[in-house]
């Protein structure tokens, strides 16, 4: 488990040390940045916890948040913000077409498939799967492999179909949609 931050670990500990030390009072909230995302392992936050003291507000703000790195989420819970995405997929899609999505009737032409099941995360029939040319893979997580995850897209869609990808995460404020340039410009030109 680790920490994404845009600071290499050698400027973080350096601005963590002036800090500490007080040759940096003044700009104090004016860390040295760079443009590259980086992974923290377990022991390098142990390290800049172990450098923190939380005596300040300043090192109580960032020790709060390298503490919440260590909490994993249960398995339940993230199976459930996975099956909560599906759901939105599904209702979203059957807004599009205009019909009920029911979740409980194993006939709706728009259907999540269970946690853990093989295959597509939903389930088109009918008209549905015929107009809509998508396969589509949900993913509601902070992180995740993109390359594995369009891996598994694709392993899931059927011939003559495009995979999707709908990944949400808190930082953003919807869901995004991930596919290949190709299907992109497919749906240009059949519009």
């Amino acid at each position: 488990m680790g920490i994404l931050m845009n600071m290499s670990l050698g400027k973080l500990l350096l601005n963590l040390c002036l800090l500490k030390n007080g040759k940096n009072c003044k700009r104090r909230k004016g860390l040295i940045m760079s443009n590259k995302w980086i992974q923290l392992s377990t022991e390098e936050i142990q390290r800049i916890k172990n450098i923190l003291e939380p005596d300040e507000l300043f090192d109580i703000h960032i020790y709060k948040k390298l503490n919440k790195v260590d909490k994993k989420i249960k398995i339940s819970s993230a199976k459930g913000k996975g099956r909560n995405l599906q759901y939105w997929v599904c209702e979203r899609i059957a807004k599009l077409f205009n019909v009920q999505f029911n979740q409980q009737d194993e006939q709706c032409l728009i259907h999540s498939k269970e946690m853990g099941q093989r295959g597509v995360d939903i389930v088109f029939r009918g008209d549905i799967y015929k107009s809509f040319p998508f396969d589509i893979e949900c993913k509601n997580t902070e992180s995740f492999s993109l390359i594995s995850t369009i891996e598994q897209a694709k392993t899931n869609t059927k011939e003559g179909r495009y995979w999707m990808i709908v990944h949400k995460k808190k930082a953003l404020t919807q869901p995004i949609v991930i596919m290949e340039w190709n299907t992109f410009e497919y749906l240009w030109k059949r519009n």
